[in-house]
């Protein structure tokens, strides 16, 4: 198993995978939207505010644009991991997220393992267990019509 650094950029795919209208690519850890401005350009804004949703482009190196999207900064500490985290909405799919997170790659941030993923509420490994209990208070907490199913009366 590599070994990890608080001090990690981590990088995942938020979303299931598949056909889908967009995707979400989590970036998370102390320097994350300073990884990710030279890879985005925003359409109108130039300062990148945070919680904020701006639309911009995606490019690589020599400045092409690989796709565009939504970029949001959420700044720890009152974010989903209590890291600097950034999202970036692409088109969904399996060809324009692959290519963000590519390029999100190339500068430096490292892929999540199941147990770090951005998409986890924490970094550190969490048993099985306390897994199944945070998932079961979670699910308990969701309104019924907001998981999908109507509710009568």
């Amino acid at each position: 198993m590599p070994a990890f650094s608080d001090n990690d950029i981590i990088a995942a795919i938020a979303t299931a995978r598949g056909v889908a209208g967009v995707a979400v690519i989590r970036v998370s850890g102390p320097g994350a939207l300073d990884l990710v401005r030279p890879l985005f350009r925003p359409k109108r804004e130039t300062e990148i505010a945070p919680r904020r949703m701006i639309y911009g482009a995606f490019v690589d190196d020599a400045e092409r644009a690989v796709d565009d999207g939504f970029l949001v900064f959420f700044p720890a500490p009152a974010s989903f991991t209590g890291e600097d985290v950034v999202e970036l909405h692409t088109h969904g799919g399996l060809a324009a997220p692959a290519a963000v997170l590519r390029l999100v790659a190339e500068r430096g941030a490292r892929m999540a393992e199941p147990a770090n993923s951005p998409a986890a509420p924490s970094r550190r490994a969490v048993s099985i267990s306390r897994r199944r209990r945070r998932c079961s208070m979670w699910c308990t907490r969701v309104p019924t019509r907001r998981c999908g199913r109507r509710t009568r009366g």
